[in-house]
């Protein structure tokens, strides 16, 4: 077992092989040791990492860090410890979504990416808080006769002060123009005012997408019962429940759909074309993703689920290997061997 500490606190990785590195980034369901086979394969020719992100595994338990951002960070600061200015990621659902943003983000520091079975959802935009209505122009007493320009500029500048006042009396404890502080719901204004203030509850597709949130029963629905299965029960047992909730919360504002449309990096999509718990994409999100890039490769796994690392280890480590080493990833040599293969 092999550990660096992070402000204090653990963080369990695993290494094998010499050469240039990749560094594996496991998903919602499981740890680190389900890449074990990948491992074991890329270790002829790579490094090859394979870290527990904040909850999960061996790695600490800290609920202040379980939050995507510092998952996130947790990358950056391994590789920043073991002096790795460059990999290659490979990342399974929310490891993928992790190593997206951190292509986008550190486009320098990821030449190539892997995306297994990533959450691709379409955001919808928040919408916006209220804001109270000013008074119209016509709501203004009638100018006196002969005032012309002059009474309408002050009605325009009065209507500029009413839009001001609206606008920080939706603020609570914020002073008014006028230097009146709006009461806030502690000092009296009703429950339903502040309700009205309030943003409404961004929509997060993840969450909405998944028919449960309990691991087990996702485990049980993404992989077929058998010794797959009760590996992948150990860890995720481990798992603290709070690090699994935390990381799926995030995506009402983690776009990993618009973060693999936006890199220039060579990068694959691979997805099982049985998963039931992220399904393959849609035809329309598939063209999004490809339509006119050269550096943009989609694959199916035939026959595989959610883990396809695990239920056909052998192609999926062949397809990863290629996938390290091809000069254009939407030319691999191996994509027709290994689809015949599996199927």
């Amino acid at each position: 077992m092999s550990a660096i500490t992070v402000e204090g606190e653990l963080v369990h990785y695993e290494v094998l092989g010499r050469g240039r590195p990749v560094i594996l980034l496991h998903g919602w369901l499981g740890s680190w040791r389900y890449w074990v086979p990948a491992m074991q394969h890329l270790s002829m020719k790579y490094r090859v990492y394979a870290l527990d992100l904040w909850g999960f595994g061996d790695s600490a338990r800290n609920p202040a860090r379980y939050h995507f951002a510092a998952q996130a960070s947790l990358v950056t600061e391994f590789m920043a410890q073991l002096g790795i200015v460059k990999a290659a990621l490979v990342g399974h659902d929310l490891g993928a979504a992790i190593a997206a943003h951190l292509a986008v983000k550190h486009a320098d520091r990821v030449p190539r990416l892997l995306t297994v079975c990533p959450p691709l959802f379409e955001l919808v935009e928040h919408p916006a808080s209220p804001v109270p209505a000013a008074p119209l122009l016509a709501r203004q007493p009638p100018s006196p006769p002969g005032d012309g320009g002059a009474s309408l500029q002050a009605a325009l500048e009065q209507t500029a002060r009413a839009i001001g006042e609206a606008r920080l009396a939706a603020a609570p404890g914020k002073p008014s123009l006028s230097g009146a502080v709006p009461a806030s719901p502690a000092s009296g204004s009703s429950a339903g005012d502040s309700a009205a203030r309030r943003p409404a509850p961004r929509p997060n597709p993840l969450k909405a997408h998944l028919a449960t949130h309990d691991r087990l029963e996702l485990l049980k629905q993404s992989v077929e019962a058998g010794p797959d299965q009760d590996k992948l029960r150990v860890e995720i047992e481990k798992t603290d429940p709070l690090a699994f909730t935390a990381s799926l919360d995030a995506f009402d504002t983690v776009d990993t759909l618009r973060d693999l449309r936006t890199l220039t990096a060579p990068t694959v999509l691979v997805y099982g074309d049985k998963d039931s718990l992220l399904p393959a994409p849609a035809k329309k999100k598939l063209a999004a993703l490809t339509g006119g890039r050269s550096t943009f490769g989609v694959m199916s796994l035939a026959g595989t689920r959610h883990f396809p690392m695990l239920e056909d280890s052998a192609a999926f480590s062949r397809l990863l290997m290629a996938f390290l080493e091809a000069p254009d990833v939407t030319k691999i040599a191996l994509k027709d061997q290994w689809v015949r293969r599996v199927r």
